[in-house]
């Protein structure tokens, strides 16, 4: 069940149970919107919210948080640009145009690469937006690929990459740390933990996962 920031504004709130979508309040640590299976995180930022917390460096702060302990990380931004100059602004806000806003996507794209970020109308679109993520199973990628002969660190990779929630990028930090999946059959949960980017809801299903093959 999809998880919901209990901080979150009561519109969005409203919207959700209009849409009849299942849900419950949480106190999150990082984002708005997460779904604990997929181990995917959701920001919400509204444009006056997303260019206030450019200015004063806090969205670089929540994408390295969401980078490090979440497999797919989104940031959807509600609402046009344009709609916020019939709004009376902040003076670190008023001189922002729309050249820097968008400088301001790009440069969060280039720093955070794992950061895929989406613009709605508005926070409907948005809730919609989400819930579509969070349930979509299919698969529309039908290129053919073209495969190498599998190296031993190939096969090392498959097997990380069968935990659940444990992507290609990640798999590949664990390797490095550790030079072969034979040690993660003995590794505890807390040594795991010291692995970059691992939390300790992926050191426990790698744990799990080990110990059960």
């Amino acid at each position: 069940m999809m998880q919901v920031d209990n901080r979150e504004d009561p519109k969005i709130f409203n919207i959700l149970d209009k849409m009849k979508t299942p849900y419950s309040k949480e106190q999150l640590l990082v984002g708005d919107y997460y779904e604990p299976e997929k181990n995917m995180i959701v920001e919400r930022k509204t444009v006056e919210d997303l260019l206030e917390s450019y200015v004063d460096k806090r969205i670089f702060s929540q994408c390295e948080n969401m980078e490090a302990n979440f497999d797919e990380n989104y940031l959807f931004i509600s609402g046009e640009f344009k709609s916020i100059f019939f709004k009376p602004l902040p003076p670190q806000l008023k001189h922002i145009k729309t050249e820097s806003f968008y400088k301001m996507l790009i440069h969060l794209t280039r720093s955070f690469p794992k950061l895929k970020i989406i613009s709605f109308s508005t926070d409907a679109q948005l809730l919609k937006g989400v819930v579509e993520l969070f349930s979509y199973e299919g698969n529309k990628r039908l290129a053919n690929i073209i495969r190498r002969k599998a190296s031993k660190e190939d096969v090392f990779l498959s097997q990380i990459c069968c935990v659940p929630g444990i992507g290609l990028e990640r798999a590949k930090r664990i390797l490095k740390t550790i030079g072969s999946t034979y040690k993660l059959f003995d590794a505890s949960a807390e040594s795991l933990e010291e692995i970059e980017g691992i939390g300790k809801i992926q050191a426990n299903r790698i744990k799990e996962y080990f110990s059960t093959i």
